[in-house]
């Protein structure tokens, strides 16, 4: 089962100190990027296109580039 909860700031030491106390694994708090990465690296794996390094291209890029200063 997943929940969402706001707790007001000053009872986040209370909060806490609740989830310490249960048993270890009972209560997981995932990152706030989390389900962004899972997803994103979902996206990752069902594409199909081929990546580059980054330097590749760069020459011409700055040819264009100092053609125009």
């Amino acid at each position: 089962m997943m929940i969402n909860l706001n707790i007001k700031d000053e009872y986040l030491d209370s909060f806490y100190r609740y989830v310490d106390s249960m048993p270890k694994g009972a209560i997981v708090i995932p990152s706030a990027l989390d389900d962004e990465i899972v997803k994103r690296v979902e996206q990752y794996k069902k594409d199909k296109s081929k990546s580059v390094p980054f330097s590749n291209g760069l020459k011409e890029l700055r040819k264009k580039v100092i053609v125009k200063i």
